[in-house]
């Protein structure tokens, strides 16, 4: 069983909804299917397309996440001793997740070189950058956030 939040939590951050209706576009690295809400599918494919008539390739790691999903790794997190301050400061709480509505995608590199804290010194990133919100997506976490720079985790709004 997961901590309660911080007495603050829910005045400081948005709820999320699970999303209803998916539809898979992937295979991540373990096999398991990237499921995302039909509209950011839809929008995924054509920036997908867009972004190969310039060859940059972005990949996606991670779509929708389901609240027990993200409640099984904040408490594989807790459990490795992390503590919830910092386990808050990386990933949203079980409920108050952008992955929970199926419109966030976590993009990487195509080039394995580049790990998800140096995705912003690619060139899919800085295509992201350029082009995203052509196709609705905006970076949920800038470095200017309070929270932690995510270059890679992109919202469907």
């Amino acid at each position: 069983m997961l901590p309660p939040a911080p007495s603050d939590y829910e005045e400081l951050n948005a709820r999320h909804a699970e999303a209803g209706e998916l539809v898979v576009v992937g295979i991540d690295d373990r096999g398991r299917d990237i499921a995302l809400a039909p509209a950011a599918a839809l929008a995924w494919s054509h920036m997908q397309e867009a972004s190969q008539q310039e060859d940059v390739r972005p990949r996606i790691l991670s779509g929708f996440r389901s609240v027990a999903r993200q409640a099984e790794i904040m408490a594989d997190m807790l459990e490795s001793g992390i503590s919830l301050e910092e386990v808050l400061h990386r990933l949203a709480y079980p409920g108050f997740s952008e992955h929970h509505t199926g419109r966030a995608i976590d993009f990487a590199s195509s080039d394995p070189r580049y790990l998800r804290v140096t995705f912003d010194e690619t060139a899919e990133y800085a295509w992201l950058c350029a082009h995203a919100r052509d196709f609705g997506f905006f970076l949920s976490y800038p470095r200017d956030s309070e929270h932690l720079f995510e270059p890679g985790h992109w919202f469907l709004r």
